[in-house]
């Protein structure tokens, strides 16, 4: 409003009441600024947004590994209407094959969860306390766990993809296991190989609120077949975890993005037995391709 008021005055004036500045040399031309230099930095910062990016979403210990679903699953949703639960699991067993999840058939086990239930909180304490019975615990449920709850439940595989101890609280450190069998490892690949034996997303209808299915099923394939976070998510990174917890008012996306995409396949095509640090770097190497692909 000032620079407007300033223009109209100026223009309202005469010329000749402005004092008239004593020549001077002229002005250097602008310096064109040089493309290469820009697309340099262009891949520079999206190169640390992908970065940042993997690293929000791969938490693991020092010298660990990022745990991912090695053995098959079997989708099955809960607490919403018939048609709302097929359309839930028939998308998740679409995105667990895109991605190259090894999938049970039909008839199978439920081990990859949706529940949608009023009280999230009693529900999975109820979850993690059947299933710790079965030396099946996960880590202790937070004070205030935001819009949704995910259970994770790991064990480990050895060489011959056998599985050969379960993951329980305490151990040795935070996320220790508890195992039956002793296998050597080295510098460069570990002895066995973490998976999750079961995943359980817990929402209320509350949380779902003006949300189709398809984007219900898409956040609860980024939580259930990683182990995400929304919380530690980048801000600037284009994703379906933000949809709880954005405001209303604003715009999410209606399903899995290409960032989504392309990290649940660099995880799942990600070396076997590898640390996190060479699974991170083939994970970036996944999204750079996807995501520089002409489209």
């Amino acid at each position: 409003m000032i620079r407007l008021l300033a223009l109209a005055l100026a223009a309202a004036i005469p010329a000749a009441v402005f004092a008239q500045p004593a020549p001077g040399p002229k002005p250097a031309p602008p310096v064109a600024a040089d493309p290469d230099e820009i697309v340099v930095k262009g891949r520079r910062m999206r190169e640390q947004e992908l970065t940042r990016f993997v690293d929000a979403l791969t938490p693991s210990r020092m010298r660990g590994q990022i745990v991912r679903h090695a053995l098959p699953v079997c989708p099955a949703t809960f607490g919403l209407t018939e048609p709302q639960t097929r359309a839930v699991t028939a998308r998740l067993r679409t995105i667990a094959a895109a991605v190259a999840v090894p999938l049970a058939p039909a008839g199978c086990k439920p081990n990859l969860l949706v529940m949608v239930t009023d009280d999230r909180q009693v529900l999975a304490r109820r979850i993690r306390a059947a299933l710790s019975d079965r030396r099946l615990a996960p880590v202790a449920l937070a004070p205030d766990p935001g819009k949704a709850i995910v259970l994770h439940f790991e064990g480990e595989l050895d060489a011959n993809r056998q599985l050969v101890g379960i993951k329980e609280e305490g151990g040795d450190g935070p996320g220790g296991y508890g195992q039956v069998e002793v296998f050597t490892s080295d510098r460069i690949r570990p002895g066995t190989s973490p998976t999750f034996l079961a995943s359980i997303l817990v929402v209320e209808p509350a949380a779902l609120d003006g949300l189709t299915t398809i984007q219900l099923a898409d956040y609860a394939a980024m939580r259930l077949l990683a182990k995400t976070d929304p919380a530690r998510v980048p801000a600037s990174a284009p994703t379906i975890l933000s949809i709880l917890d954005a405001p209303l008012d604003t715009n999410v996306p209606i399903t899995l993005t290409a960032w989504d995409l392309a990290f649940l396949k660099g995880l799942y095509a990600s070396t076997d037995r590898s640390y996190a640090s060479r699974q991170r770097g083939e994970i970036r190497k996944q999204l750079r391709k996807d995501l520089e692909r002409p489209r």
